[in-house]
């Protein structure tokens, strides 16, 4: 069909150039209009015939390219930073996202599930994936779990391997990964605080993860943020939580 038109889109211009310096057009051609304007016309309507309009060649609105998905659900398994530990659950920042993502995309279906577990560590990861994924088939899973593990001196190594895990599973689900990078109190000792963080950059990088360097970024060691325990954010620090991960869920709708 392509090869058929440009002979057809050739002749038709050979024959524009006849027509132009006087040429008799071919017998067997149509005979064309005098004026040099309307042979250009005729000319370009034997190479592109009109085709008769059908429901098919009108463009709808799916046909439309889209800047975001239609529907996007986000999983999000951490523990009590993520669960909203003695605040109103509305006022938590995996809820907060949820709005502000609304709001952002109108045009998506956005669904935030949030299984975070106060005082879960790194090791019912898997598990719970497994759990929700079977109940909600989410899009994308936002992984927040560490601060117990370092917080119980759990060895690293043990960490490393259940997130890693959780990752794979993830992966195999096809689903996008988040992992939000978490730190510990230098009262633990300055080369156990490096070697905890640095396992979540060694994992972003490992497997080319959407990275949040530090969920509690401007939060952590601020008690204005803080409730009393020094420790689990306030309404105030959840909203600058929210704020903290917005940019990086935003790769979700790009």
């Amino acid at each position: 069909m392509i090869f058929c038109k440009t002979k057809l889109l050739s002749l038709s211009f050979s024959l524009l150039l006849q027509v132009g310096a006087g040429a008799a057009a071919p017998n067997d051609a149509p005979s064309p209009p005098k004026k040099l304007t309307q042979k250009l016309l005729w000319v370009l309507s034997q190479a592109f015939p009109k085709k008769a309009s059908s429901p098919s060649d009108v463009p709808s609105a799916s046909d439309a390219p889209s800047s975001s998905p239609n529907k996007l659900t986000l999983l999000i398994i951490g523990d009590s930073l993520s669960a909203g530990y003695k605040i109103d659950p509305q006022k938590s920042y995996p809820k907060l996202l949820e709005t502000l993502l609304e709001r952002k995309y109108p045009s998506t279906q956005t669904t935030i599930v949030n299984s975070s577990v106060s005082g879960s560590t790194s090791a019912s990861a898997p598990g719970r994936l497994r759990q929700y994924a079977s109940r909600f088939s989410p899009d994308a899973v936002l992984i927040a779990l560490g601060s117990n593990d370092g917080l119980r001196g759990r060895p690293l190594k043990s960490m490393k391997k259940n997130l890693q895990q959780t990752i794979d599973l993830a992966q195999s689900m096809k689903m996008k990964i988040i992992l939000a990078g978490m730190k510990i109190p230098t009262n633990y000792g300055q080369r156990y605080q490096k070697q905890f963080g640095d396992v979540f950059k060694e994992l972003a990088d490992k497997n080319d993860l959407i990275f949040i360097p530090f969920l509690l970024k401007g939060v952590a060691m601020q008690s204005e943020y803080n409730l009393p325990d020094g420790i689990h954010p306030n309404e105030k620090g959840q909203k600058i939580m929210a704020e903290t991960v917005m940019p990086y869920l935003e790769k979700l709708y790009q």
